[in-house]
């Protein structure tokens, strides 16, 4: 916005000083026409900005870690499934894959990046840390 703003004053400013009395001659046809090149190259990299700035303001949830394939609404995972398991870096929460599979329809939808292998009981599972799924915008039903 403050980049396309001041584009336009740019652009404003150029068209008054080269139009101003301050020059000993009236502003001809080459005067007139390079103003207008000046317009149209102001007019070009100010939309170039501000579909840059679209751009990045529609992929900041995304390199934020904000998981964007699901809506909101199908986000919210089974409490059921979530377990703390003790680690050799201390306890960690974590979302059971195969309690997922059977109680969350979009299990297979879950980010991989999340996925871990723990011990539970007497045998290594398969599961999501639920910490990287709550950052990636996955929250529990209670």
């Amino acid at each position: 916005m403050l980049k396309t703003a001041f584009a336009g004053l740019l652009a404003a400013t150029l068209a008054f000083t080269s139009l101003t009395p301050s020059r000993a001659h009236a502003a001809d046809g080459e005067d007139l026409a390079k103003l207008l090149a000046g317009i149209a190259a102001i007019a070009i990299i100010s939309r170039a900005l501000k579909d840059n700035d679209n751009n990045r303001s529609r992929t900041s949830t995304r390199s934020s870690g904000h998981y964007t394939g699901l809506p909101a609404n199908r986000r919210v995972l089974p409490n059921r499934c979530f377990r703390r398991v003790d680690t050799r870096n201390g306890r960690m929460g974590v979302f059971g894959k195969r309690c997922l599979n059977n109680h969350y329809r979009y299990a297979d939808r879950l980010p991989e990046r999340c996925a871990v292998r723990v011990r539970i009981g007497d045998r290594d599972r398969n599961a999501y840390r639920a910490r990287c799924l709550r950052n990636a915008g996955f929250t529990a039903r209670h």
